[in-house]
């Protein structure tokens, strides 16, 4: 996701409790935008944008956890 902060992604999803939910969430947001563009009758029901939306916003914030964390 962050090749340059791939180290301290790895150190963190271990070890820093909120660095690790921000993530599990991410990934869970990113299996359900996966399942829902692969099957069209599932995305009707889902607002597909938003869910991208979220997710987005999480990476930003993950990124910007770890350039403080960096810094």
């Amino acid at each position: 996701m962050f090749p340059e902060y791939r180290d301290l992604t790895l150190k963190l999803r271990d070890d820093d409790l909120e660095f690790s939910m921000m993530y599990q969430q991410h990934q869970q947001l990113d299996d359900q935008i996966k399942r829902l563009s692969n099957d069209a009758l599932l995305a009707q029901g889902e607002d597909l944008e938003s869910l991208k939306r979220q997710k987005l916003q999480l990476k930003d914030q993950m990124y910007r956890y770890l350039k403080d964390i960096q810094v």
